[in-house]
């Protein structure tokens, strides 16, 4: 968990114009640590998971990033809306925003926090095949959703079987994907599943 910087109190409960302003505003260093320790301290995930459909990228991207620092601050406080963020997961369309969802995702997943009922796996994994195999979608997304796939593979033996195939076939992409490609078959291949780079 992160802790809030020494210098930092919490402020007080914008409204959703004030805290837009604010973000397009602040630019500094601190942007993320301050507008996060709002998102956490104030309870605002709900405010900051509606303006990730802002249709001001910038204000998207930011409040995305503020709220990736609030998860990482206090994962436990974001867990109630965990439906609301799934809901958004497979809709936005802001790749920077995108990149903030796909990696908080993977680490609901991954740390057991979150466990996804088999109908929700299904709806993540199909979300996540689908960036996966754009060519549109950043690097960046990308790796986050080879993470929760193979995350999901010990749940849905379906993704265990498709997820080599596609990496296969999107390898090359970029030297990231490749990489972190890599390092998903040598886990997908302790599960006895055999691959063979083109």
């Amino acid at each position: 968990m992160r802790t809030l910087p020494d210098t930092m109190t919490s402020p007080a409960v914008p409204s959703r114009e004030a805290l837009a302003a604010a973000l397009l505003a602040d630019l500094s260093s601190h942007t993320k640590e301050r507008f996060g320790s709002m998102v956490a301290t104030g309870g605002l995930y709900g405010l900051a998971l509606d303006m990730a459909f802002d249709p001001d990228p910038r204000i998207a991207f930011r409040i995305s990033w503020a709220l990736e620092w609030a998860y990482f601050y206090d994962p436990v406080a974001f867990l109630p809306h965990v439906p609301a963020f799934l809901r958004n997961f497979g809709a936005v369309t802001n790749a920077s925003v995108r990149r903030h969802y796909a990696k908080i995702l993977s680490h609901l997943i991954r740390s057991g926090l979150y466990v996804p009922t088999t109908g929700e796996g299904e709806a993540i994994a199909a979300v996540c095949f689908d960036l996966l195999i754009a060519p549109a979608v950043r690097p960046a997304v990308q790796v986050w959703c080879m993470e929760i796939l193979a995350d999901l593979a010990d749940s849905l033996p379906w993704v265990r079987e498709e997820l080599p195939a596609t990496l296969r076939h999107r390898f090359g992409a970029s030297p990231g994907f490749d990489v972190r490609a890599l390092r998903i078959l040598r886990r997908l291949d302790r599960w006895g599943v055999r691959f063979f780079l083109p």
